[in-house]
């Protein structure tokens, strides 16, 4: 709620078939009028134009979305964080090193 009264948009992009966890998650993104994608992997077709559709470029090279925002990821050796979150000033054993810019 807070989220939305800050105009804030909650995205989630899920690149696994965790359904049950994704039903707990669902109410930011329908609140705030965001975004919800999920999918079985984050090489599928669906994942990859979802992804290039909320972060595509004006003709300046601008993102047509604003993000202001700073993300605190607290990972563990079981579950690497893969994506566009990475580790900025460390090396951790729970990021992965290759971005989702990369594989695309």
């Amino acid at each position: 709620v807070r989220a939305a009264t800050d105009v804030h948009s909650v995205d989630i992009f899920a690149g696994c078939l965790d359904q049950a966890d994704l039903l707990e998650m669902k109410f930011p993104p329908i609140l705030t009028d965001g975004n919800i994608v999920l999918a079985g992997s984050l090489m599928t077709a669906n994942f990859k134009r979802s992804f290039h559709k909320i972060s595509s470029k004006d003709k300046y090279g601008h993102l047509h979305t604003s993000l202001n925002a700073a993300f605190d990821v607290h990972g563990a050796e079981e579950l690497n964080a893969f994506g566009i979150v990475i580790s900025i000033d460390k090396k951790r054993s729970c990021m992965v090193e290759t971005g989702i810019d990369q594989l695309m």
